[in-house]
């Protein structure tokens, strides 16, 4: 108990000690009645008035970039440009004639052709002839020799048949002069079969440079 004879503070109840000899205070609360003299919680008080603003705070820190956005769409197309100006010519081709010759059970005859640097030449050959005899493989080359140099083939074709069947080959090939200097170009046809027959009745067989 929060007991005391006079000293200042906040009590919530007062004693009484009646009948003593004297009148100096006790010391021992049990001499005295107790009462209880706070009374009850009082109301509650009217709601002060809004105080001021306070100051404005400091700017915070710059936050951090963002991620880049995506890209736009494509813009138009651009204005056609200027046409360029006319290359050079270029170097006159050969005003030769086609050259045509046969093709029998073997080899054509070679045909020759005079070539300056940079001048070229196209050949194509066609073989026709039936199978006779057995079964048989066949091979048609055309060959380009330069300068008497040896020949070797450039385009070819092949087939297959039977007794009495006919085979049809068609070849194409071709030669440019990337030398500095004139060529004499040689160009055959060579038609081979291997196997059990041979050729019979050959027919519309030629070789054209």
């Amino acid at each position: 108990m929060d007991f005391t004879t006079g000293a200042p503070g906040s009590r919530t109840h007062i004693g009484v000690a009646p009948n003593q000899p004297t009148a100096v205070e006790g010391s021992d609360p049990a001499t005295y009645s107790w009462a209880k003299i706070e009374g009850p919680p009082g109301a509650t008080g009217a709601t002060g008035s809004t105080g001021s603003t306070g100051a404005t705070g400091s700017t915070g820190s710059t936050g951090a970039s963002g991620s880049t956005g995506s890209a736009g769409p494509t813009g138009p197309t651009g204005a056609t440009g200027l046409q360029g100006p006319t290359g050079p010519q270029g170097p006159s081709g050969s005003l030769r004639s086609a050259v045509t010759v046969a093709i029998g059970a073997g080899m054509s005859a070679p045909i020759s052709v005079g070539l300056a640097p940079g001048e070229s030449i196209g050949a194509e050959a066609y073989f026709n002839a039936e199978i006779g005899g057995g079964f048989s493989s066949t091979a048609l080359d055309i060959q380009v020799q330069v300068n008497g140099g040896g020949y070797s083939t450039a385009g070819s074709d092949s087939g297959f048949g039977g007794p009495g069947e006919p085979v049809a080959m068609a070849a194409t090939a071709g030669h440019t002069n990337s030398a500095g200097a004139p060529q004499i170009v040689d160009v055959r046809a060579v038609a081979s079969e291997t196997g059990a027959g041979s050729f019979g009745a050959i027919t519309g067989s030629f070789l054209r440079v």
